[in-house]
């Protein structure tokens, strides 16, 4: 178990979610392990960090920046809350990054920003995204989907 553990650090997850808690998988791999079961935890959870999804969502139009991370603060927090591996992020409107423009022109410019605003904190570049659009804010969730394909 210590050999699969060190191997794929998504087994330390599958495990959690079976809701073995960090002393019952210490014990599993000290009875499978003559190290006595010194698995390093802190490395554990660093690669969590690395492969735990981001969650990445936009409010609905209409409300101003500040009234949109408000209204998804409840969910935010809930995420946070239940799953503190995982980091969230909510994006905006194009008005918010001085984006002006009507119809399809505007738009390639705008995607580029949000994809570079995901990416902007370093230990979110390459993470798998799991991402909400609200209303108007499934424009944006859906584009940046197609353009980021296999990390969504």
């Amino acid at each position: 178990l210590a050999q699969a553990l060190a191997q794929d650090s998504s087994l330390a997850y599958h495990l959690a979610v079976l809701r073995l808690s960090r002393t019952e998988i210490s014990a599993m791999v000290a009875s499978d392990d003559d190290r006595g079961g010194d698995f390093d935890w802190d490395a554990l959870e660093q690669e969590d960090i690395k492969v735990s999804p981001v969650f990445v969502c936009w409010y609905s139009g209409g409300i101003s920046k500040d009234r949109g991370v408000l209204m998804m603060k409840p969910l935010t927090d809930a995420i946070k809350w239940r799953f503190p591996q995982v980091d969230t992020l909510v994006l905006h409107f194009p008005d918010t990054y001085n984006i002006e423009g009507t119809g399809k022109e505007p738009w390639p410019s705008y995607v580029d920003l949000l994809v570079s605003e995901i990416d902007k904190e370093p230990s979110r570049v390459g993470r798998p995204l799991f991402i909400l659009g609200h209303s108007r804010g499934a424009a944006p969730a859906i584009t940046v989907s197609a353009r980021l394909g296999s990390r969504v």
